[in-house]
């Protein structure tokens, strides 16, 4: 993956939750977006970069409400309710603020389209330009929101299996951190290991030594990469589980010995 995950950054900032303004992580979002696009070298003339970005924003903010929102102990619904099509009014409405006070210039056109930070050539400068506001938003939210945000929105799409344990997981942490029941969450963790694949990490401590060449190929064909940052996944461990984790490495071993 592109991006990785800072596990100490992560629980500090998702397993107890988070005293925030709206506006300065959508701010965030946005800004940081519009920066991004326009560092990157594209072919303006054949990508309709506004429309990318807008998605962008709104896939990054979609991670945020997830793992802050739905996480809470009051709250806990899957992460599967919640989709681009919820967030976007939020995006649209911050968008449309943002050019009100000329902090962003929205241009529509092909060849030039896309979101653009207003700085001090602006044609306003005695208002609230987009370069103050970028200045003006606090250093953890750029520094550390912003890079886990990334980091989901592409687990999402390259690890559905930890992804779905990873917001598992914050929810367990924030039960705990609370002192609320955590049963149905590791209820709903077991049922999860029960019937996805073995985890590559527990068959290869069953293997109890380096992986030859071949053991790894069958560990990368024949298990799931996931885990937690907690004790959810050991706690929620049955007899099941640990069933299917011996069929896996036995299936390996027979037909080693098939071979022999």
């Amino acid at each position: 993956m592109k991006n990785e995950l800072d596990v100490l950054k992560y629980k500090e900032y998702f397993h107890y939750g988070l005293n925030f303004e709206k506006n300065d992580i959508l701010d965030a979002i946005l800004l940081d977006t519009s920066e991004e696009f326009n560092a990157a070298k594209i072919d303006k003339e054949k990508v309709y970069v506004l429309e990318k970005e807008i998605e962008q924003s709104e896939e990054l903010y979609l991670q945020f409400e997830r793992f802050i929102k739905l996480t809470t102990p009051h709250e806990q619904k899957w992460y599967r309710k919640l989709t681009k099509k919820d967030v976007a009014p939020d995006i649209e409405e911050r968008m449309q603020e943002l050019q009100k006070s000329n902090q962003i210039v929205v241009v529509t056109y092909q060849s030039s389209s896309g979101i653009y930070i207003t700085d001090r050539w602006s044609f306003k400068p005695d208002e609230y330009l987009g370069i103050h506001r970028w200045a003006d938003i606090e250093g953890w939210i750029k520094e550390d929101i912003l890079p886990i945000l990334k980091y989901l929105r592409e687990l999402e799409k390259e690890n559905p299996y930890q992804y779905c344990s990873l917001f598992m997981d914050t929810q367990y942490a924030r039960n705990l951190n609370a002192n609320q029941e955590t049963k149905r969450i590791k209820e709903l963790y077991t049922l999860f290991m029960e019937m996805v694949k073995p985890a590559k990490s527990d068959v290869s401590r069953l293997f109890n030594r380096i992986e030859s060449e071949e053991e790894k190929n069958f560990i990368q064909q024949n298990c799931a990469d996931y885990w937690t940052i907690t004790d959810l996944k050991k706690q929620a461990e049955s007899d099941k589980y640990r069933q299917k984790l011996y069929r896996c490495c036995s299936s390996f071993r027979d037909k080693d010995l098939r071979e022999n």
